[in-house]
């Protein structure tokens, strides 16, 4: 079977059908966890959000005035009992000082008012996103259905923010370059996301939207200095020197983790290897994606080759993040209503959109991580779409110049 045949099996009735029956299953899923928990704790042990209660606990730490103690543990710790009483596991905190003056006033509410206020205002914000990356009118439905968004709602995680800032930041470069740099410089609290942002502005010149972005990120910075106290930053810069040794260590649950170091590591390399490996894969796709940039073709496919790009280029990075995959998934789906996609590309979509959760399982039980090849495909889908689309043009421009010559 080629990749052609695959494609072929992609059907748009079979596309919403499936959906229909995940979205379902994850509304009975929501439900049984919801009926099983008691004082917001799940049978597990957990509080209801998981990762929300770092968020909500450092938030905490902060209207106290403690915010540098979000970096102790034991002092963290004590925030989660006062939020969940009874909690039994730890949510680490390791987000910039930035992140912490976005989430405080989530404390002013309790716990479980405040996680769905999370969860609700960015769920809105995502399903306004893709209503701008396309108007398909399925496309709410498959937003909803998408794996990686059920894993932010159940992990109250901030991948719907994430997706927002950038998606809205990318999309608004051609027409407001201040406001799209202002939202992509807001992702310093989120510093792995940005890596590659500087590098693509400058490629295609956008220095309004590079001015933009360096002046939210300053501003957002000295406000949580202001705000939150200078030691903040200096508990912050000396937990980031251990965040290494952690990544580093194993002592994340590598099965979520989607990298290429990650799987390297899991394969029994060297983290001396796999770090080297994860590098020449991070350079790599640097270069190509900001030679994309430079050339000619549709905005919205550089777009689409830039997300994927965005999240290979760090070794931290977890499933939940992988809802920023819906930008470039959306952004195909919508070219391909009016242009014929290259052979594999529908199923390399339909392969990243399963890839939150398809490949976590496997990464479990055999320490074979393949999430990286989910979004290594859609990269590959968005090149040959970006090129083929581009060579379309080519003709276009050059009869535009051959009229013009006499001018």
């Amino acid at each position: 079977m080629g990749l052609s045949d695959l494609d072929r099996l992609i059907e748009p009735s079979r596309v919403r059908n499936y959906a229909l029956m995940l979205l379902a299953g994850y509304l009975l899923l929501i439900v049984v966890l919801a009926l099983a928990a008691e004082g917001g704790l799940d049978p597990a042990g957990k509080p209801l959000g998981a990762d929300f209660i770092a968020f909500y606990s450092a938030a905490d730490l902060a209207l106290q005035g403690r915010a540098a103690e979000a970096y102790d543990f034991a002092a963290l710790f004590a925030a989660h009992e006062r939020a969940v009483p009874g909690t039994q596991h730890l949510f680490a905190w390791y987000y910039p000082p930035p992140f912490q003056l976005i989430v405080a006033p989530l404390a002013r509410l309790p716990y479980l008012a405040a996680l769905g206020l999370w969860v609700g205002v960015g769920l809105g914000l995502f399903l306004a996103l893709v209503r701008r990356l396309t108007d398909h009118p399925w496309a709410p439905l498959l937003a909803l259905a998408f794996p990686a968004t059920l894993l932010n709602v159940l992990h109250g995680q901030n991948g719907f923010l994430n997706a927002a800032l950038l998606g809205f930041g990318l999309l608004l470069l051609d027409r407001r370059p201040w406001v799209a740099g202002a939202l992509l410089g807001l992702l310093v609290y989120k510093p792995h996301l940005g890596v590659l942002l500087p590098l693509l502005l400058a490629a295609q010149g956008r220095w309004r939207s590079f001015a933009a972005a360096a002046a939210s990120a300053l501003g957002l910075c000295a406000a949580s200095w202001a705000m939150l106290g200078p030691e903040v930053w200096a508990a912050f810069l000396d937990n980031f020197g251990k965040l290494g040794a952690v990544i580093d260590g194993k002592l994340l649950p590598q099965a979520k983790i989607p990298t290429l170091f990650v799987a390297a590591r899991e394969l029994g390399a060297p983290s001396g290897l796999a770090y080297a490996l994860h590098g020449g894969l991070a350079l790599a796709l640097a270069g190509l994606t900001v030679l994309a940039w430079r050339r000619p073709g549709p905005q919205r496919l550089k777009v689409a080759l830039a997300v994927p790009a965005i999240l290979s280029v760090s070794p931290y990075a977890f499933d939940y993040d992988l809802v920023l995959l819906a930008i470039p998934i959306a952004l195909l789906a919508e070219h391909a209503r009016r242009d014929e996609l290259p052979a594999g590309a529908k199923a390399a979509l339909v392969l990243a959109y399963f890839t939150p959760v398809a490949f976590s399982g496997l990464a479990q039980l055999t320490h074979v991580q393949l999430m990286p090849l989910g979004v290594l495909a859609l990269y590959a889908a968005a090149w040959a779409s970006l090129r083929r689309a581009a060579a379309a043009q080519a003709p276009l421009r050059s009869g535009n110049r051959v009229e013009q010559a006499p001018a």
